[in-house]
């Protein structure tokens, strides 16, 4: 009967032991979903790239926070914040009111260069537009931009009655196309996206002109949007690091 009694004993503490691991183990866990936003964050050759990819790795490189990886498209990515299970943050995104309602942000991670305007040199609409301001004050022009997304508080704000709009869920190249194609009049993008165009897809670059908006914010703040179920700890883990580093 005591060697029974034993083995029971032997087994509870045991399971207490696993269970304390498992709870360490998720404390310090954190999912990283991302979705390919190139020259931000990216996968290419099975490994995840980009400047913010960069940035986020170094700042954090010196914690004992285990980032997982998981590529996912932003409205998924938008259904598991809404689902608020677990220690899972979304990389990039732009702080707005409406998203401070259901999620926890980071401190920064990086800072935007600011946006231009990408049309065909045979547009004639756009070809003398000189502002944000001016270009959002007429609706006869198609724009396409990304579902989900924001373009940071003042041109969210301008664009809100541009009613000629489409909203698709294509990577940087195809959109780029739709320009090339005259299939729609304006693409906005960041500078930093207008680089990473220019240095692998030139060749689609031939037909199109830049529009720098005079009126263009120097760039908006990315953060990493969390679960506001996130474990506290762990979120004020990553702020630690992320106060000391540079964008």
């Amino acid at each position: 009967m005591k060697i029974q009694n034993l083995d029971f004993f032997i087994y509870i503490f045991a399971l207490i032991f696993v269970s304390m691991d498992v709870k360490a183990e998720s404390a310090s866990t954190l999912e990283l979903y991302f979705h390919n936003k190139a020259p931000y964050y990216y996968q290419e050759n099975n490994q995840v790239k980009g400047k913010v990819i960069d940035l986020l790795k170094s700042s954090l490189q010196k914690t004992e926070i285990n980032i997982r990886f998981v590529k996912s498209s932003p409205e998924r990515q938008m259904h598991l914040l809404k689902e608020n299970h677990g220690n899972k943050c979304y990389l990039g995104w732009y702080k707005n009111s409406e998203r401070e309602q259901f999620a926890k942000f980071s401190k920064p991670i990086y800072k935007d260069l600011g946006y231009i305007g990408l049309i065909h040199k045979n547009n004639q609409k756009l070809q003398n537009i000189k502002s944000l301001k001016e270009l959002f004050s007429i609706n006869d022009w198609l724009w396409i931009k990304n579902r989900n997304y924001s373009y940071g508080s003042y041109i969210d704000q301008l664009s809100q009655k541009h009613t000629n709009t489409r909203e698709l869920g294509l990577d940087l190249e195809s959109l780029l196309k739709i320009i090339v194609y005259e299939r729609a009049d304006l693409l906005i993008v960041t500078k930093e996206e207008a680089e990473y165009l220019q240095s692998k897809y030139a060749y689609l670059l031939s037909n199109i002109q830049n529009i720098n908006f005079v009126d263009a914010p120097s760039g908006d703040l990315r953060y990493l949007m969390c679960n506001s179920a996130i474990d506290n700890k762990l979120l004020q883990s990553i702020n630690a690091q992320l106060s000391s580093s540079h964008f």
